[in-house]
């Protein structure tokens, strides 16, 4: 995943900040409900079901099937919203898989967007960079180094684009009005950012490094109130996905930022070429009758 790679400044939006490891959760208003209770019964449903682990995740894939999309523009609708709700887990750095049952054809085809070592890696990158046995340890884990190439954005476009109904652009409005309208603060936000706060000081992760971190997710170091609500910093760059595609993130100012941050000139050998060729691999799954 793209983490810990933050020592640089992203251009205006924070773009980068779409690529650092962060939690967040919270609600929006206008077109989603604040976030119920635990379920208490039985959801029951006629036509399809979206489950995901934050309830306004559930409601933008719902909403894209309302507008006419099927399953698969449900299921990216949700996990665009996901990269907003929960960045950490989901966000727009990492990779995944996604599992489709074509009904009519009776056929299983798996989207294989994990992420990917950079061309340039190799098996004794880490053995053989300079300092302590310690510090080679810590740089498969922290730093550029351990930068793979993001799959994430890759595989959801060519998923709406060859399985999908709905343009990609309608597909990500519930996660854009989510950024753009920012989420309530809630008990595990808090939780998670005094966890990562308390990290950071007593020195697990570097604070220079992760200042982006500190400042566009975890409120500047400051604790979250129950009344503040977040605005996620990846805003810009769901909206130039949303306008140009996979394009909007592996080339023009997303990549740039990336780069920026995990290149060369950080120590790091992600390149832009990495980026441009990364795509999905279609997997035939193993399957069985039960």
């Amino acid at each position: 995943m793209l983490l810990n790679c933050l020592k640089c400044k992203s251009f205006k939006n924070s773009t980068l900040c779409l690529v650092v490891l962060a939690v967040l959760l919270g609600t929006s208003r206008s077109g989603f409900a604040e976030a119920p209770p635990a379920v208490q019964k039985q959801p029951v449903y006629q036509t399809a079901v979206v489950a995901a682990d934050h309830p306004l995740a559930s409601a933008a894939g719902v909403a894209v099937l309302k507008a006419g999309g099927n399953v698969v523009d449900a299921a990216v609708a949700t996990s665009f919203a996901l990269s907003v709700l929960r960045p950490a887990s989901c966000g727009l750095g990492g990779g995944g898989f996604m599992v489709i049952w074509d009904a009519e054809q009776q056929k299983p085809t798996v989207i294989d967007y994990r992420e990917r070592a950079p061309a340039a890696a190799t098996p004794e990158m880490y053995a053989n960079l300079p300092g302590t046995e310690v510090q080679r340890q810590l740089a498969s884990r922290q730093g550029p180094l351990a930068v793979a190439v993001p799959c994430t954005v890759a595989g959801l476009c060519y998923a709406v684009k060859e399985y999908g109904k709905l343009d990609l652009k309608t597909v990500m409005q519930p996660a854009i009005l989510m950024a753009r309208r920012g989420v309530r603060i809630n008990d595990h936000m808090r939780s998670v950012q005094s966890s990562m706060l308390q990290r950071i000081k007593n020195g697990s992760l570097d604070p220079e490094r992760f200042q982006l971190l500190i400042d566009e997710y975890l409120n500047h170091g400051k604790p979250w109130e129950e009344k503040d609500r977040f605005f996620s910093p990846q805003l810009k760059a769901l909206e130039l996905i949303a306008e140009n595609g996979r394009a909007g993130f592996y080339e023009g100012p997303v990549a740039d930022a990336i780069i920026a941050a995990c290149g060369k000139q950080s120590g790091g050998i992600l390149t832009h070429q990495d980026l441009i060729e990364t795509q999905p691999v279609i997997r035939k799954p193993l399957s069985t009758s039960f």
